[in-house]
C-alpha cells in the first residue's frame, strides 16, 4: 500500500473516531417520555388554600420554569397533561366543571392557565 493513501486512510479514521468520541461524551438528551418523569417528580401538587396563600397564581408562579423552562422541548399535549396532573382532585373537578363544555385536556397550556386563574380567584370568593 502506498504510504500516502496509509496516510490518508488513517487521517480519515481518525477524524471519525474523534467525531464519535465528541458525540458519545455529549450529554444525552433526555427523551420526551424520561422528561415528563422527571417533572411529575420536581413538580408539586396545586391544592387551593387561601389562608396559606396557595392560589393557582402563585404556585404556578414558583412552577413556571418547570413547564417553559425545563420542559420546553415537550410537545403541547404533554405540558397541558403534566398541569392538570399536578391538580389536586378538588381543584381538577371544579376547574372542569366551569370550563365545560370544552375539555381541558385540548386546551393550550398558555390557555389553560389564563383561564385557570380567574377561576381561582372565583373560588377564593366563594363562587
Amino acid at each position: 500500500m502506498d504510504a500516502k493513501v496509509l496516510e490518508k486512510l488513517l487521517k480519515a479514521q481518525q477524524e471519525h473516531f474523534e467525531k464519535m468520541l465528541v458525540r458519545l461524551l455529549k450529554p444525552s438528551e433526555m427523551n420526551d417520555t424520561e422528561l415528563y418523569s422527571k417533572l411529575v417528580g420536581m413538580i408539586g401538587e396545586f391544592v387551593f388554600d387561601l389562608t396559606s396563600g396557595m392560589t393557582f397564581e402563585s404556585w404556578l408562579g414558583r412552577h413556571r420554569s418547570y413547564f417553559e423552562e425545563e420542559g420546553k422541548t415537550l410537545p403541547e399535549s404533554s405540558k397541558v397533561r403534566l398541569l392538570l396532573s399536578k391538580l389536586g382532585p378538588e381543584e381538577y373537578a371544579q376547574i372542569e366543571r366551569k370550563m365545560l363544555p370544552t375539555k381541558l385536556s385540548e386546551m393550550k397550556f398558555d390557555e389553560l392557565c389564563n383561564d385557570v386563574v380567574p377561576f381561582k380567584i372565583l373560588l377564593s370568593l366563594g363562587t
